[in-house]
């Protein structure tokens, strides 16, 4: 039992200790670029300089990828020209960067998506089509649609 504890302790400490490099001494929070890279590199400390750098750019991705998906949950069709400066899409008037943008982006609302895919704008009607094209239908020949409306229907006698 008392094994427990001191290990129950010890995370007790870590969590302290990442709140207290988080927010700093003062209890405010800082989020400004250089305390980032700072807590960063004392993250990396014994880490080669080309892994280092992946993993930085890993995080700023990370980072980029979910201020996106907040802005593009808040704001939906308005926010890619944001995204699009961020570089997570190469083209916000592109369907396909569109289409790969909301299919492997975490964090994004279900409704902004829908709302994207279901808009009447020239351009959320490609993305519409061109991400449903994305998926690998059984039936590829024929629009799904289609397909499904064929299945649903009384057959007519010849």
């Amino acid at each position: 039992l008392q094994r427990l504890h001191v290990l129950s302790l010890e995370g007790v400490l870590a969590m302290i200790h990442s709140l207290a490099r988080r927010f700093g001494s003062n209890g405010s929070n800082n989020d400004d670029a250089d305390q980032d890279n700072v807590e960063d590199a004392d993250d990396l400390k014994g880490v080669t300089s080309e892994e280092s750098k992946r993993i930085m750019r890993n995080r700023r991705h990370k980072q980029d990828l979910m201020r996106a998906a907040k802005h593009f949950n808040a704001k939906g069709y308005k926010a890619l020209k944001y995204i699009e400066g961020l570089g997570l899409i190469n083209d916000a008037e592109d369907p396909s960067e569109i289409v790969r943008f909301l299919k492997t982006s975490p964090g994004l609302d279900k409704k902004a998506v829908g709302e994207m895919l279901g808009g009447s704008k020239a351009l959320q009607q490609k993305v519409m089509k061109s991400y449903i094209r994305s998926f690998k239908f059984p039936f590829p020949k024929t629009p799904p649609y289609v397909s499904l409306e064929e299945q649903n229907s009384p057959k007519q006698p010849r």
